[in-house]
Formats: structure tokens, C-alpha cells, sequence
């Protein structure tokens, strides 16, 4: 797989994670070639805040409205994960300070000799040069990115059930890539590329938290602030 123009998709939205799509073959965006790409958003588009979060006045975790959030004491909110401890729980042992998510990796130093830690998805993909230095299973070698991948068009995953879209990364094929592949109710949790209840506590109604275990809104069972 070969390296594209940069060019930025004409109304792309830059997402919860802060990436925005750029000269995507798979929204057949006009002056693009078929590899997809992903970035930091540009000067002028926010960073974004975390995920799951919870306003309020916390100082410690016992202040949080689930057992499965900690407190972050420099903003005062409840997240997923603040340090490393906190994803112990997890099978993702790393905590990303920016998206406040439990990750498999920050760095290519988290990953096994030979992988790197992909910037998108937080998640180690195989090192690459070249196509011959993926194995023989891999779809190729994204030379921009450096990493091997298993897909980057939906077509090659319409014949699987359940999982018929390429991820953000192209790990593999996955059951979401954006909001419109789930049905009514659920949204597109991009790191795991799977249809959820929510995000973080934005996506649940007022009075409710995003549980990040199981990624489901909960009623919140102490009296602070969720919204």
C-alpha cells in the first residue's frame, strides 16, 4: 500500500478522540487516492477532553459515581483511568493521559519487538518498511503509517458478519468505524471499533454515567455532579 496526498476531506469532523480524517479511499473523497489516513486535528480545533468523564467537584475516587471511575485531581473530574493502576482491571494495561482510556500502548516501548504502537488506535500493530516485511497473512504494508494491516476498504470485510467494516487502523474488521454503522441508541466506540451505549458520559441523559467496563449508561449512585 502506497502513500497518498494528504489533503484534508472537505467536512470531515474531527472526532470525540481528536483525529480527523484525511484522503479517505473509504468515503471515495474527491481528489484522494484509496489509502485512508488519520491526524491531530490542526490549529483551532479543540483537543479532546477524555473519555469517560464526569464534571464535578471530585477529590478523591470515592467521590466518583461509579467504583469503576477515578478521580483526576487537577481537573477535579472522573475518568476511566487516570494512571497505569487504574486499568489493572483491564486487558489494556497502559492509561492514555490525553483520552483518560485504558490502552494496550502509549509507545512502541509498550509493544513486543517488531511492533509498534499505532497513534490511532493505541494499539501495536507489526512494524513495516515494505510489504515483505509483513507475513504472509497481512493485506499489506502502510509505508506512511509503517505498520502492516489486514484491510483498508470495507469491501474486503462485507462477507463477515457482525464485524463488515475495516477499523480506523486496519487491524482487522470491526462492527464500527463512525456513528451511521450502529443502529438507533448506540454510537461507534472507535478504539475498540464496536456499537455502545456511550462513550463517556456525555452520550448517557442527565443524571446518568458512562460505565466504562461495559461502555452502558448507569445511574449515578452518589451525589455528585454528572452533568
Amino acid at each position: 500500500m502506497t502513500g497518498g496526498s494528504s489533503q484534508v476531506v472537505p467536512g470531515a469532523r474531527v472526532g470525540r478522540f481528536g483525529w480527523a480524517v484525511l484522503c479517505s479511499g473509504l468515503t471515495f473523497a474527491a481528489g484522494c487516492d484509496e489509502s485512508f489516513y488519520f491526524d491531530v486535528p490542526g490549529r483551532g480545533v479543540a483537543e479532546d477532553a477524555g473519555s469517560p468523564s464526569v464534571p464535578g467537584q471530585c477529590s478523591v475516587d470515592t467521590d466518583c459515581a461509579l467504583d469503576s471511575l477515578h478521580c483526576d485531581p487537577s481537573t477535579r473530574a472522573c475518568f476511566e483511568c487516570v494512571v497505569d493502576e487504574d486499568c489493572r482491571a483491564s486487558a489494556s494495561r497502559r492509561c492514555d493521559d490525553g483520552l483518560h482510556r485504558c490502552v494496550e500502548c502509549k509507545s512502541a516501548r509498550d509493544c513486543a519487538v517488531g511492533s509498534t504502537c499505532d497513534p490511532t488506535t493505541h494499539g501495536c500493530l507489526a512494524s513495516c518498511v515494505e510489504e515483505d516485511d509483513c507475513a504472509v497473512s497481512a493485506h499489506g504494508c502502510d509505508e506512511r503509517r509503517g505498520v502492516c494491516i489486514q484491510c483498508d476498504r470495507d469491501e474486503e470485510c462485507a462477507s463477515l458478519s457482525g464485524t463488515s467494516h475495516c477499523a480506523f487502523d486496519g487491524a482487522g474488521c470491526v462492527e464500527c468505524r463512525m456513528d451511521s454503522h450502529c443502529g438507533a441508541g448506540l454510537t461507534c466506540d472507535i478504539l475498540s471499533g464496536r456499537c455502545v451505549e456511550c462513550r463517556d458520559s456525555r452520550d448517557c441523559a442527565v443524571g446518568a454515567v458512562c460505565e466504562p467496563a461495559s461502555y452502558r449508561c448507569m445511574p449515578a449512585v452518589s451525589g455528585m455532579q454528572t452533568r
